[in-house]
């Protein structure tokens, strides 16, 4: 049963785009999976102590899935790059010396690449980690897509894309240049949830309503809407689309 929007939430500092709308953004080009894997490497540990996981790549793809268990695992495949004429070539002999570098850091399990200092490939990812364990994970020119989490996961990328799917916990998804975010929680104990996009298109809707907000000027816009609780939901990029869904 669906609670009123009226009577649960206080909406505040509200704009919405103007009529100057960015085109969609879509940095799909070199993340395919159809490329050649030049090397492919994996490696788990088991979370036990640790509250969550951090995770960190430098260009490519990765597929982060929530799981039961305790075990985080992570295979990691290189790529040749898209970008060749600035990364240079994929080299093979390089390439098979990279490994999947898992530490533990005081409550915190550390994930990125390791051995990979003179590789100009692209990253392909898929972890899985335990959905009740917390997850922040960052890349610079990344697509970076998170599903079936049910703790607080951040994600941040300089420009590419994010996808979030979180069923409970905070939630929030920034691209600092140009890309677009797309988030889906099911939280229903958020503090405030909050849409932004320098330049594009914004998007926020509860329990499969929309929430309409006057135009405002200049290309971008910015919706939030102020809860009770403590979860923190946004979806933030600077040039591209912002979309937050949030279906209790």
């Amino acid at each position: 049963m669906h609670r009123s929007l009226a009577g649960t939430f206080a909406i505040s500092f509200i704009f919405a785009t103007s009529g100057c709308v960015a085109p969609a953004i879509a940095y799909d080009r070199g993340f395919s999976e159809n490329r050649e894997t030049i090397a492919s490497t994996q490696a788990s540990i088991s979370i036990a102590n640790a509250s969550g996981a951090t995770f960190r790549m430098r260009d490519g793809r990765a597929t982060i899935v929530g799981t039961e268990g305790d075990l985080i695992k992570a295979t990691l495949e290189l790529k040749p790059h898209p970008d060749r004429d600035f990364r240079g070539k994929c080299d093979k002999s390089v390439a098979r010396g990279a490994t999947v570098s898992m530490r533990r850091l005081e409550k915190t399990i550390e994930i990125e690449a390791g051995g990979i200092d003179r590789i100009r490939c692209a990253e392909h990812w898929r972890i899985e980690v335990p959905r009740s364990s917390s997850l922040t994970a960052s890349g610079d020119v990344a697509r970076i897509d998170v599903s079936e989490m049910r703790a607080d996961t951040y994600v941040t990328v300089d420009v590419g894309n994010i996808s979030i799917s979180s069923r409970k916990g905070s939630a929030s998804g920034l691209v600092k240049s140009v890309g677009n975010v797309n988030v889906l929680s099911g939280s229903a104990d958020y503090e405030d949830a909050i849409v932004k996009a320098d330049v594009g298109r914004t998007e926020l809707s509860i329990d499969g309503h929309r929430v309409d907000a006057p135009r405002a000027p200049g290309p971008g816009g910015r919706i939030a809407l102020r809860g009770s609780g403590t979860d923190k939901l946004r979806a933030e990029t600077g040039v591209g689309n912002a979309k937050l869904e949030v279906n209790r």
